[in-house]
């Protein structure tokens, strides 16, 4: 260990990648052990200047067993703070190794916090702009899941990912799915429902010959998500992979789609059903508490809309409205202002159920609008108190417009920097040709009738046959 110690403490700049491969050969055991002075390593060497060496050791002494999980947890908060980019770029893997050696750690002592403040701190200091991904960030949002703390995980979290580099940071396939699959988790748990959807959609969406088991989990939670987001299922996109279509209207997403189909009718009682008759699925797959708040929203969706045709309503008269699920619920068609006429049938449970759901939906602001218990329980209905003339209207403007540009300016930047890739050039001028190739080979079989008829190969059955990866982080 002297000697390793004493080589990178007199490595230079130029001898770095020299250093990396001659560290990447040495035993883990060697890497582990004390100097002849019987001397902690970590101790010797200085995080910031020997950041290269400093991380091959720390990444050893974090996967031994024996190790001490309070220093290697102390080293590895004052390694985060002080590394040298540059240095970390050498050995990308090696804080991929990192990162997950750090969530095992946490996870074996049950303390997922631990984890959480060393994994941001990392990310947001190791790429170049924040909004590259790494391979560290799908492994903080699943210690904040762990943790049940979603806000730890905001500072990287709400930040967009324009760029992947494979390459730089050591990435694969895998790392951009559960970055987004485990985000929109984190958004759900945060309510945030319209980000989750844009996180599970980037998930779904992202091209693929065979399907992932991370994206059928994401397409179940798309499903549920959408229902609750717009009152409806939103398919996914044209530009989806058909291996990941295919997939995902298999038997394996079945009850999410029959589920989606009952809330077509517009009747909460078919819902309901529908919940009942897939209430072990959801469970099964861990969906369930997202498929009650989806029940949930339909009883939101009915008094927002008793909002836009009643000024005055009476807690039964709201409950009565939601109860209502032989067919789907319309608003009577009286002058606004009017009451329905109070069902006197309703359980008093009921009553102070929907006064619940009114008041939650108050204080989310979905609804504007007053009880008066001196009345009988009335609500009131009010229109948008917000009239967007403040100073903090232009300033959410104002922040806005700038994020527009600055969204603007990146994606053209990108589409530049596409367009001169060899890469890029080189797929697209090989795809026309075998575009061209099987546009003219297309012609001569309708022009010949040939065997299996257009469109059909002779083992039209295997190729439909997909393949899912199931990774063990889901």
């Amino acid at each position: 260990m002297d000697e390793v110690a004493a080589q990178i403490i007199g490595v230079d700049g130029r001898s770095l990648e020299k250093l990396h491969l001659l560290l990447k050969s040495a035993s883990q055991n060697v890497l582990c052990l004390p100097t002849s002075e019987n001397k902690d390593p970590l101790l010797i060497l200085n995080p910031s200047a020997h950041t290269l060496g400093y991380l091959h050791i720390l990444v050893a002494r974090l996967t031994q067993a024996q190790a001490d999980p309070a220093v290697a947890l102390d080293a590895a908060a004052i390694f985060v703070d002080v590394f040298d980019r540059k240095q970390v770029n050498i050995a990308p893997e090696h804080m991929n190794m990192f990162g997950q050696a750090i969530f095992r750690l946490a996870e074996r002592l049950q303390r997922p916090l631990a984890a959480i403040g060393i994994l941001r701190k990392a990310i947001l200091r190791w790429p170049e702009s924040p909004t590259f991904l790494t391979p560290l960030h799908p492994i903080l949002f699943k210690a904040c899941i762990l943790a049940k703390n979603y806000n730890a995980a905001l500072p990287v979290l709400s930040v967009d990912i324009s760029e992947v580099q494979p390459h730089a940071y050591n990435l694969r396939v895998q790392d951009f799915l559960l970055h987004h699959y485990y985000g929109a988790m984190l958004w759900i748990g945060l309510k945030r429902f319209d980000r989750a959807f844009e996180f599970l959609q980037l998930c779904i969406t992202a091209p693929a010959s065979v399907c992932s088991f991370v994206q059928v989990e994401a397409y179940r939670k798309y499903v549920l998500v959408s229902l609750i987001l717009l009152g409806s299922f939103e398919p996914p996109p044209k530009y989806t992979s058909a291996a990941v279509i295919r997939a995902c209207t298999s038997s394996l997403t079945g009850a999410y789609t029959d589920f989606a189909q009952s809330t077509k009718s517009g009747s909460v009682s078919r819902i309901q059903q529908s919940f009942v008759k897939h209430h072990d699925a959801f469970a099964k797959h861990r969906n369930l508490g997202l498929a009650k708040q989806c029940v949930q929203s339909f009883n939101r969706r009915h008094v927002q809309q008793l909002t836009q045709t009643y000024i005055t309503l009476s807690v039964a008269d709201i409950a009565k409205g939601i109860r209502n699920t032989d067919s789907a619920f319309e608003p009577p068609s009286l002058q606004r202002g009017q009451q329905m006429e109070t069902d006197t049938t309703l359980e008093p449970d009921t009553i102070k159920e929907v006064e619940r759901l009114v008041l939650r939906m108050v204080e989310e602001n979905q609804v504007y609008a007053t009880i008066s218990h001196r009345d009988g329980g009335m609500v009131s209905f009010h229109d948008l108190p917000d009239e967007f003339n403040t100073d903090e209207t232009a300033t959410t403007m104002d922040e806005q417009i700038r994020k527009s540009i600055a969204i603007s300016e990146r994606v053209s930047r990108l589409s530049k920097e596409i367009g001169l890739s060899k890469d890029y050039v080189s797929k697209t001028m090989q795809a026309e040709l075998i575009k061209g190739s099987t546009d003219r080979a297309s012609a001569t079989i309708v022009a010949t009738g040939g065997p299996g008829g257009p469109g059909f190969g002779p083992n039209f059955d295997d190729e439909m046959q997909y393949e899912f990866d199931s990774p063990d982080d889901v």
